[in-house]
């Protein structure tokens, strides 16, 4: 956390300062800023229904955002890449299941022993598993839909 701290704010008191003086860079700042306060309530009430079981709150608030972030932020970029190169899709999908799968594991391991470092680097892992996931279902939606629109059109050209 010291390092993502020192790395943000070696440069974000500048930004905040150009978006403060810019009325289009505060109108591009709310756009990409509000999806992710939607996003965050929407991970927060995920954490309230399992409040019960801290834990188990805190991953299924963890996944909610990290899913969500994933689809909102990076799925319009990769999300046609991997819809073209489908054998890719696939390889990621194996690694992103190992990497997940990992996390838990390394997660229940970390928990049990109260390992602090192994905790961050079980979370980390994933946070970008679940985004990395989040990217390939959104590929597969659009696969999925671009499947539907080939069969409508191949249906009406009949």
């Amino acid at each position: 956390m010291n390092v993502f701290n020192a790395w943000y704010y070696s440069f974000s008191p500048y930004v905040a300062d150009y978006i403060n003086q810019s009325s289009s860079a505060k109108s591009f700042a709310r756009l990409i800023l509000h999806p992710l306060i939607k996003i965050l309530y929407v991970a927060s009430t995920s954490y309230k229904v399992f409040q019960h079981t801290p834990e188990f709150a805190v991953y299924t608030a963890g996944f909610v955002a990290s899913f969500l972030i994933g689809t909102v932020y990076f799925s319009p970029a990769f999300a046609p890449i991997l819809l073209l190169k489908r054998r890719l899709s696939r390889i990621i999908w194996k690694i992103t299941s190992l990497i997940f799968l990992l996390s838990s594991i390394l997660s229940l391991t970390g928990e049990a022993t109260a390992h602090f470092g192994l905790m961050m680097f079980a979370t980390s892992c994933f946070v970008i598993s679940t985004i990395i996931a989040s990217i390939l279902f959104s590929a597969k939606l659009l696969n999925m839909f671009c499947e539907v629109l080939r069969k409508f059109r191949s249906n009406l050209l009949a």
